[in-house]
């Protein structure tokens, strides 16, 4: 008897798209404008996350298969965080759930604090960098004529 195939999660087909649609997006960015990496990724992410969330708010009434809530969270904790709320205002999707807002709002929290404690090291790699003056002033050597 021949062995059936396992099936792809929901999971694992949503957030393989989201990937390709980010790398998609991005390379487009990168080739047409001329934008470096981080910029492009960062518009990249949060364009899928607000088209991941229009979907999933679209299938909503339907007997298909949503997109999970962990895909959700994964785009807005990997930047796209702006894009989530947009797209939740914009939708008026996944504004009720409290869970789900309250995982929301901790990766939020959790990024303004990785981009504190970031620029604080920068700052601080930065006066490291810096040099400092002796404490005594250095007094110019005088030599008498010969």
């Amino acid at each position: 008897m021949p062995r059936r195939r396992k099936r792809m999660s929901a999971a694992t087909i949503y957030g393989l798209s989201c990937v390709v649609g980010v790398c998609l997006i991005m390379g487009s960015l990168r080739a047409l404008f001329w934008m470096g990496p981080i910029i492009s990724y960062v518009i990249a992410v949060n364009v899928v996350t607000i088209a991941a969330y229009g979907y999933d708010k679209a299938i909503a009434g339907h007997n298909w298969t949503r997109i999970p809530e962990k895909i959700l969270h994964s785009l807005a904790l990997l930047g796209g965080s702006p894009g989530a709320l947009i797209a939740q205002r914009w939708f008026r999707h996944k504004t009720i759930k409290g869970s789900f807002r309250q995982v929301y709002w901790a990766i939020v929290v959790l990024q303004i604090l990785a981009l504190i404690g970031y620029l604080w090291w920068r700052t601080q790699e930065a006066e490291a960098s810096v040099e400092r003056p002796t404490t005594q002033p250095v007094l110019p050597v005088i030599r008498p004529r010969s």
